[in-house]
């Protein structure tokens, strides 16, 4: 691992150096069921917080096999869970090839009823592009955050509604 103006950066598996995931955004210390994939040209971190909140962290250029990562978790929490929100901390997003956005879009439309909230974190214009699109095309609520402050409001903010609403109510 290199260390260049104080970004710690490792290598992915086609050599790329890559920003290091700070594992002290987004309630990470609190995470259920970590899984990370460094491989291609990106590094992808997902993990569940509570009973229906996915958080994926991703720095670098996703491929197909990001995609698929956060299809598959997406979709073993939703048969859980039944409904789930997702958070996505993009704001290490560089780009992404095609066949992501033409993976994620019809799947993105089918699962739209199992999606309280989607909220992504980035400032890439492409990217936020490509929300627009999948939006558009999926009629899913998706919600772009310009800081990673915001995010992470947000982030407690349904933390905190969705611990409420598990409690038992009083008679």
């Amino acid at each position: 691992m290199g260390c260049a103006m104080g970004i710690q950066h490792s290598r992915s598996t086609s050599g790329f150096p890559l920003p290091e995931i700070d594992p002290r955004t987004l309630r990470q210390k609190d995470a259920e069921e970590l899984e990370e994939d460094q491989s291609g040209r990106a590094h992808t971190v997902i993990y569940r917080l509570g009973p229906s909140t996915l958080v994926t962290k991703v720095v670098g250029h996703p491929e197909l096999a990001h995609a698929e990562l956060l299809i598959r978790r997406s979709e073993a929490l939703i048969r859980r869970a039944g409904t789930i929100r997702i958070f996505h901390d993009w704001f290490g997003v560089t780009g992404y090839k095609a066949e992501v956005r033409a993976r994620l879009t019809p799947w993105s439309q089918e699962t739209a009823p199992n999606h309280d909230g989607v909220y992504v974190g980035t400032q890439s214009r492409l990217v936020r592009m490509g929300i627009t699109v999948v939006q558009l095309l999926s009629g899913t609520p998706i919600v772009a955050f310009a800081t990673l402050a915001e995010l992470e409001r947000e982030l407690v903010a349904t933390l905190r509604s969705r611990s409420a609403s598990a409690r038992p109510q009083a008679p």
